[in-house]
């Protein structure tokens, strides 16, 4: 939104695509946008394809990577660092009195590096998962609330569930609404 409203004041308009976490279909969006000869590409994550980098390098077309940090950007990069952010959670819930954290992901680029910042705070802390980490194929409410089930079956006594992102902890949040598992007080998420 925030991003419109400055666009539509410089007499910009905006194409949004979604690319699903997906690098072929990352490749088949960007590729499509670019073919429109935009002014500008920003982009949430960073570009990883060989093949798509190349494809946006020829171009020429200022572009943003976002959300995340690279030492080698198509254009520019505007992020933080997914590991540090996953860290700095996890310190966060052990300074809160949380022992038994456990992590709720997917496969991406930026959960896995969440998910290595958690596993490097936990070490500091002298803890241990409280469960293996529970991957979802799908980034819905749907699998966060499965993923949650299937995590309170697997550890009945883990205290908080660090999810990568903010759709899976809002799915996390109604699975417990839905059996009256006390948040935060029960289980932080």
């Amino acid at each position: 939104d925030g991003f419109s409203e400055v666009a539509g004041r410089a007499g910009l308009q905006i194409l949004l695509g979604q690319g699903t976490y997906s690098p072929e279909a990352e490749h088949r969006l960007l590729t499509a946008l670019a073919g429109r000869q935009p002014d500008a590409l920003a982009r949430i994550g960073i570009v990883r394809r060989a093949e798509t980098r190349a494809l946006l390098q020829r171009t020429r077309i200022p572009m943003a990577e976002t959300w995340d940090l690279t030492d080698d950007p198509i254009d520019l990069v505007v992020g933080f660092s997914n590991r540090e952010a996953g860290r700095a959670m996890t310190r966060h819930l052990v300074a809160r009195g949380r022992r038994r954290i456990a992590f709720i992901g997917s496969d991406d680029d930026r959960a896995a590096a969440r998910r290595q910042g958690y596993a490097e705070a936990l070490a500091e802390a002298g803890l241990e998962p409280a469960a293996p980490a529970i991957r979802v194929q799908e980034i819905t409410y749907g699998a966060a609330r499965r993923a949650l089930r299937a995590l309170l079956q697997l550890a009945p006594e883990v205290d908080a569930a660090f999810c990568a992102n903010d759709v899976l902890a809002v799915g996390a949040l109604l699975e417990c609404l839905s059996f009256g598992v006390a948040v935060p007080d029960r289980l932080a998420v």
